[in-house]
């Protein structure tokens, strides 16, 4: 199956980010796959305090792929360049965004 701009562009931004991590120099605190804790909370719609670092530990690749097309993807308008030949565009604004 042809991968779109969006799947080529996810790729190396979870690349860049890596899986699980949770340094007490960190302000963002734990994160998995780029996703930190509270914007995970966000996301569920909840309180910080009611997502674990269990939680964050356990996000799957697909609930992070929902959360970067919905909250960086979509808003930066990124189907937009890369659908006019500008894939590596969308990709560095993209990753601006993350």
């Amino acid at each position: 199956a042809e991968r779109t701009a969006f799947d080529r562009a996810l790729a190396v931004i979870l690349r860049l980010e890596g899986g699980f991590a949770n340094h007490a120099d960190d302000p963002g605190g734990a994160t998995n796959h780029g996703i930190t804790h509270g914007a995970l909370a966000a996301w569920r719609g909840v309180p910080r305090e009611a997502i674990s670092v269990g939680d964050v530990r356990a996000l799957t690749r697909e609930e992070a792929a929902r959360i970067y097309d919905a909250r960086y993807w979509q808003p930066g308008r990124c189907d937009a360049l890369a659908t006019r030949g500008r894939a590596r565009l969308a990709l560095a604004h993209f990753d601006w965004a993350v």
